[in-house]
């Protein structure tokens, strides 16, 4: 990349693996302890730390009962109008111990309480002002509230009508000239219900409601009223109704409140033409009634028998509810309508969670739910959420240890469990000393970690659980602190506790101890070790190299030998025992032929296994003395490899074949200009012309091998087959990196990196300049073995044939005779002239033959060997950017004798 670029765009096509691919939302990972880096764009989408550094510090306990640690006094029972605070105990009316999970005042009489794990909203009461309702054999119904109604409180009226008719309008009024507010309405046959408000009441004192149905005039209404102290705006409504429904069930209609603190009200009807003992409503556990009417006939002499009710809650979060009301004596004959809406409320709610029923123990009660005999023990530990990744657990909290039920110690324990998040601005970068950054808490500032996991144990168990999980209290200057009042049971059971993070209120979550969720132990989620670079994916997992050590990365295998499933993602996590050693630093490892060939600078090795639970891996040596100077000295063909060794050999090698010195014929070429510590093997194809492997020293030039060249051997079959240097020196400087890549699908390139800085080039078939620069080329052929010793040939002429379709120039031809190279004063003679091949017949337009004769030389073209050396041609002394492609190079002569 240029200092320029602004993106990096990265292809996945056609992956031939059928394992995992890891792509985590559009999210780049890279950095961690082998790499610092700057967290550059915003989440979810960016760049992360490559795996989590884990918590530091061991959770700390502290410790609530019903009658304290070791008090032997019993818990209160509730009391009306009283301030509770947090994690203040009671024993409810059923018996059951109830935890403050929301701090505030009881009402003035007692709510109707959940069961285990439920929570109960008490207070309610308080705002819940005065009610009245009545019942009329009427078209028109008027109730009166019995006090004086206060000004800005929030009065509410629900309707009930008989009526055989779906045209049905409704109005309603009062004495104090309110603008009513219809909410909502819906019916089911003649049954009709709605909802009508006044948000703030315009004015102050007696208040009497009329509400008249009309089109056609009712048989039979009901009318209820209600006065409600700190409701400030609607948030929401909705309707369900039913006809001829079995059910035991019936729900008044699905809303999503949008803030904390919400008022719910839920208003369900039914008629049915059975009797008065049927359709009968109940209404939802701990909702406080608002309304009621069970039993009547809706109109004098008729069939028609109603249930109805209005009852209302709070909720101390936002919350999904659908109100579910149970019936008694479902008939057929019948219709049910509801009605359920929300409104904000400024005031709060004293909030109560079941935390168990209560033991007698030595005249002593208590709640039974975490009262360890042997004791539980803590671990906390770091999440990123949109990734799913999680840090190694914490040290230890150490144990509760065990209860002693004979004087109340550790009896009916709410137990604190208290930690430290993650500062969310990434770490400062400092000098890295003796391989370590000068900074020690480096990683101790993460910006992906959103979230902290608590795991516990069962009472006394081996293994750890997580309980709960929510958000990371850490900020961009501060690690924030964390605290959970842990009261979930070893069964599972799902119950409502709180977390106070950095010392502000009380949030209630849910917690359960999750055993299908395992703590991350055993350092399964170490971040990569420190350096780790040379990655391949083999045997379902990442494999890299840190001096003379392969790593890989934890896997379900791990988590196996210790009896746990993995927890985390898999490639972000490196336990450290994931180890290969070897003798030397590993520079290359590519996974070919079922195993891993890894290259250290002295040796090749071949590692094979296939997971920890069949033998682990195992590293054996297969090329001794020829090791791996570059990670870019090795390119791979499917299961082969070609590799440029330390001792300057060009080698192909098969994992089941064995090796090949290919490089052998241009032998003394590479140990005189090859460097193996900056030498680049590509192996490209693009296409049946565009195949062959090169191999680059990385400054000037490259080689060209043609690995399977047609008919090049004596035999006729396949050999590997080098082309001259091509050297680009005098174009472009000289060349750096070579690559073969997939630009697009389909498109493949072979990419060349300029020395100094300008655009990445590619090869092109096509074009035939540098980067705009004309190049000139030459070849040279030979020696040439004309004739065996004893014998002579007179060598007549050098016939050269091009591709004229594509626009060959003439080459230039020179000879040199008996001689296998230019030394002191030889050197090649130039044949500067030529004619068209064959002479007697028309020049072909498709080929350009022509012959140069030796005659026009100075030397007697009689000789036993000769070379021939083929240079780019020019046109008026200029080189000419064009395809010149050889078909074919003839010498033409005649043996003679030798004349002693």
């Amino acid at each position: 990349m240029g200092s320029s670029s602004d993106q990096i765009t990265c292809f996945l096509i056609n992956p031939s693996t059928t394992a995992d691919v890891y792509v985590y939302g559009a999210q780049l990972e890279v950095g961690g302890p082998a790499t610092t880096t700057q967290i550059t764009t915003t989440k979810p989408q960016g760049i992360y730390l490559w795996g989590i550094q884990a918590p530091q510090a061991a959770p700390s306990l502290s410790f609530a009962s019903a009658a304290g640690n070791s008090s032997t006094s019993s818990p209160a029972a509730w009391a009306p109008n009283t301030a509770y605070s947090l994690n203040d105990l009671i024993i409810d009316s059923n018996g059951d111990l109830e935890l403050v999970t929301t701090a505030g005042t009881s009402g003035a009489s007692q709510p109707v309480w959940n069961g285990l794990g439920g929570t109960t909203s008490d207070g309610i009461n308080n705002s819940i002002v005065q009610t009245n309702s009545g019942f009329a054999s009427a078209s028109t119904i008027t109730v009166s509230f019995q006090s004086n109604v206060t000004h800005n409180n929030t009065l509410f009226a629900f309707l009930f009508g008989d009526i055989p008719n779906t045209g049905v309008t409704i109005a309603v009024s009062d004495s104090q000239s309110n603008s009513w507010t219809e909410v909502a309405k819906t019916n089911a046959g003649d049954q009709h219900i709605a909802l009508y408000s006044v948000l703030a009441s315009a004015a102050a004192g007696a208040t009497s409601v009329t509400a008249t149905f009309s089109s056609p005039a009712a048989t039979g209404i009901w009318l209820g009223i209600a006065e409600i102290e700190g409701l400030t705006a609607l948030e929401t409504s909705q309707t369900n109704s039913s006809r001829n429904y079995s059910g035991n069930l019936f729900n008044t209609g699905v809303v999503t409140t949008t803030n904390a603190s919400a008022f719910l009200l839920t208003f369900a009807a039914t008629l049915n033409n059975a009797g008065s003992g049927y359709e009968l409503l109940t209404a939802p556990i701990g909702y406080q009634a608002l309304g009621v009417q069970t039993g009547v006939q809706g109109a004098p002499g008729t069939a028609h028998w109603i249930s109805l009710g209005v009852f209302c809650e709070f909720l101390s979060s936002v919350s999904t509810i659908n109100p579910a009301w149970s019936i008694t004596n479902p008939g057929l004959a019948n219709g049910l309508s509801g009605i359920t809406a929300a409104y904000t409320t400024s005031i709060g709610t004293l909030v109560w969670t079941n935390v168990g029923p209560i033991t007698t123990v030595s005249s002593t009660q208590y709640n039974s739910g975490l009262t360890p005999a042997v004791g539980y023990t803590y671990y906390y530990a770091f999440m990123n959420s949109q990734t799913g990744h999680i840090s190694n657990v914490s040290v230890t909290s150490g144990s509760t240890g065990a209860s002693d039920t004979s004087t109340g110690k550790l009896v009916a324990q709410v137990i604190s469990v208290s930690g430290v998040g993650m500062q969310t601005t990434p770490g400062p970068v400092g000098p890295v000393i003796g391989g370590q950054s000068a900074f020690a808490d480096l990683y101790d500032q993460d910006p992906q970690v959103d979230t902290i996991v608590v795991f516990r144990n069962t009472d006394g168990g081996p293994y750890f659980y997580q309980i709960a999980s929510f958000a990371n209290p850490g900020s961009s200057g501060s690690a924030g602190t964390w605290t959970l009042a842990d009261v979930a049971p070893d069964d599972g059971v799902s119950v409502s506790t709180t977390v106070v993070l950095n010392g502000g209120s009380p949030t209630t979550i849910t917690e359960a101890l999750n055993l299908e969720i395992f703590a991350p132990i055993g350092l399964l989620n170490s971040p990569p070790p420190a350096g780790l670079v040379n990655f391949d994916y083999f045997a379902g997992r990442m494999f890299g190299s840190s001096g003379s050590f392969v790593y890989y990365n934890t896997a379900a295998d791990n988590a196996s030998l210790l009896n746990i499933t993995q927890n985390g993602v898999a490639p972000e996590s490196w336990a450290p025992a994931n180890e290969i050693p070897f003798n030397t630093s590993v520079t290359r490892i590519a996974a070919v032929g079922g195993g891993l060939f890894t290259c250290t600078v002295l040796d090749s090795w071949f590692v094979t296994g296939t997971n920890l639970l069949s033998g682990g891996f195992n590293p054996q040596k297969v090329l001794i003395n020829h090791g791996l100077l570059s990670y870019n000295a090795l390119g791979i063909d499917g299961s082969t490899i070609y590799l440029y060794t330390s001792d300057k050999q060009f080698l192909c090698v098969n994992a089941n074949s064995g090796s090949v010195e290919f490089g052998f014929p241009i032998g003394d070429l590479l140990e005189q200009n090859f460097n193996p510590s900056t030498a680049y093997i590509v192996r490209h194809v693009s296409g049946s012309q565009d195949n062959a492997v090169y191999l680059g020293d990385g400054a000037t030039q490259w080689v060209r091998l043609n690995p399977n060249q047609q008919g090049a051997s004596m035999s006729g079959e396949q050999t590997p087959v080098w082309s001259p240097p091509a050297n680009f020196t005098a174009t472009l400087g000289g060349i750096g990196a070579i690559a073969s890549m997939e630009v697009a699908p389909g498109d493949i390139r072979l990419l060349v990196g300029q020395l100094t800085n300008g655009p990445v080039l590619y090869r092109s078939l096509t074009t035939f300049t540098d980067d705009g620069d004309v190049y000139s080329w030459d070849a040279t052929f030979g020696s040439i073995l004309l004739t065996t010793p004893g014998k002579l040939a007179e060598a007549e002429s050098v016939t050269t044939e091009m591709n004229a379709i594509l626009g060959a120039t003439q080459c230039g031809v020179a000879v040199l005779l008996d001689e296998i190279g230019e030394y002191g004063s030889v050197s090649f003679e130039s044949l500067a002239s030529f004619v068209n091949d064959p002479p007697q017949l028309n020049a072909s337009q498709s080929v350009l033959s022509n012959r140069f004769y030796l005659s026009q030389g100075t030397q007697p073209p009689v000789c036993r060997h000769m070379q021939i050396q083929l240079t780019s041609g020019t046109v008026e002394g200029e080189q000419q950017d064009t395809a010149d492609v050889l078909l074919g190079l003839t010498v033409r002569g005649a043996l003679i004798s030798e004349q002693v």
